[in-house]
């Protein structure tokens, strides 16, 4: 059973953190946390950083289909980041 209307505490949001680094899905997070699912996937969604690791020199890619697709120069941002 969940608790509903639970806050999730600064230790909440470090195990969150830590389960997420092991690979642990959602639903086994708020398990071990006695939570939701839907609050562990927003509060995750309300924290998340942008991330622009890419090669020096390139075009930063953070499309979700970037490993699939192979289709050529179709998005409209081609400006070079430094």
């Amino acid at each position: 059973m969940y608790y509903k209307y639970k806050h999730l505490t600064i230790k909440d949001r470090e195990d969150i953190e830590t389960m997420l680094k092991e690979g642990l899905s959602f639903r086994k997070i708020a398990l071990n946390l006695n939570a939701d699912p839907t609050t562990i996937s927003k509060e995750i969604k309300r924290n998340r950083m942008i991330s622009d690791i890419g090669a020096l020199g390139r075009i930063k890619n953070r499309c979700i289909h970037r490993t699939s697709c192979h289709i050529i120069d179709l998005c409209e941002n081609k400006t070079m980041k430094e």
